[in-house]
């Protein structure tokens, strides 16, 4: 699973071995691992020219199939982001929740 995302407060890091966890609706948590150290950079995680020039990440989180099965069950309500500083959490809107389900979808299917 790829995640990119910017902190708006400056530079921050990843490392390896950190969590990207997911709260499901169903109550269960699926957490990923990132496999190696990732820092920002201005723009690294920017989509077209906005925030091309603010410091943002683009980090890589292996899925499994234990993983998968999680969440093609249940959707996503929560996204907790564990960085070097401490972590950010965030809650999932139902149609962000929607497309992370498609996306994964339109992977399997491939």
């Amino acid at each position: 699973m790829s995640s990119n995302f910017g902190s708006g407060t400056g530079v921050f890091s990843i490392d390896k071995g950190d969590l990207l966890m997911l709260k499901l609706e169903n109550g269960d948590i699926v957490k990923l691992e990132c496999p190696e150290y990732t820092v920002t950079c201005a723009g690294c995680g920017a989509k077209g020219f906005m925030g091309g020039s603010a410091q943002s990440i683009n980090v890589f989180y292996p899925l499994y199939d234990e993983d998968i099965q999680m969440l093609e069950n249940s959707r996503v309500e929560k996204v907790r982001v564990y960085t070097a500083d401490g972590h950010v959490e965030d809650s999932v809107k139902s149609d962000g929740a929607k497309k992370l389900l498609k996306a994964l979808q339109l992977i399997l299917d491939y």
